[in-house]
């Protein structure tokens, strides 16, 4: 998978494999700014944002399950059914 940043005119790139953290392909990457967190989703519409400089899942946010995972697989209940991204 590849991350660039279109704020510097795309001098930013970060590319790595995600074979070994995910099964399924990465459709959608988006950078949230105020966040400072790089999120990506699948055919599932299951979220997960990373750890670039690790090259890690942080955390997975499946919403048909309402619960998410950290990156040991822990799972924590998800308080707020509602998810905006802007």
């Amino acid at each position: 998978m590849s991350f660039w940043d279109a704020s510097d005119d795309f001098t930013f790139e970060k590319s790595f494999m995600i074979s070994n953290e995910l099964d399924n392909f990465q459709t959608k990457i988006w950078f949230i700014e105020f966040l400072e967190l790089w999120i990506t989703t699948d055919k599932s519409n299951t979220l997960h944002s990373w750890d670039l400089e690790n090259e890690k899942v942080l955390k997975t946010l499946e919403n048909k399950h309402h619960y998410s995972k950290d990156r040991e697989g822990k799972k924590e209940a998800i308080k707020n059914g509602v998810i905006s991204v802007v």
